[in-house]
C-alpha cells in the first residue's frame, strides 16, 4: 500500500498540539499494516464511512480521513467530528 501525504494534510497537522501529531503519524504509519493484516486487532479505530472512505479515530476529538483506490491511500482530512460531517458533505 502506497500512503500519499499532500501538502495540506501537513498544514492541518501543524495547527495540532506536538502530542496529537505524534499520535497521527503513528497511526498513519500503522496504516499499511491495519490493511495487509486486518483481522490483529491494530488499535486504530479504522471505520468505513464510505465506499473508498475511511476514518481513523486518534482520540475523542481528532480523526484522520483517507481516500483508499487501488492500495493507494490518500489523506484528506486532519479535523474533528464536524471537520469530517463537513467533508462528507462537500464530497456528495
Amino acid at each position: 500500500m502506497k500512503i500519499l501525504l499532500p501538502p495540506s494534510f501537513l498544514e492541518m497537522l501543524e495547527m495540532l498540539p506536538q502530542q496529537d501529531r505524534a499520535n497521527v503519524l503513528l497511526a498513519v504509519a500503522k496504516l499499511q499494516q491495519a490493511f495487509k493484516h486486518p483481522h490483529e486487532h491494530s488499535g486504530l479505530g479504522l471505520r468505513k464511512l464510505r465506499p473508498h472512505i475511511w476514518e481513523i479515530r486518534i482520540n475523542l476529538d481528532i480523526r484522520v480521513v483517507f481516500r483508499l483506490f487501488n492500495d493507494v491511500a490518500e489523506i484528506d482530512l486532519v479535523g474533528n467530528h464536524d471537520d469530517v460531517q463537513r467533508y462528507l458533505k462537500s464530497i456528495r
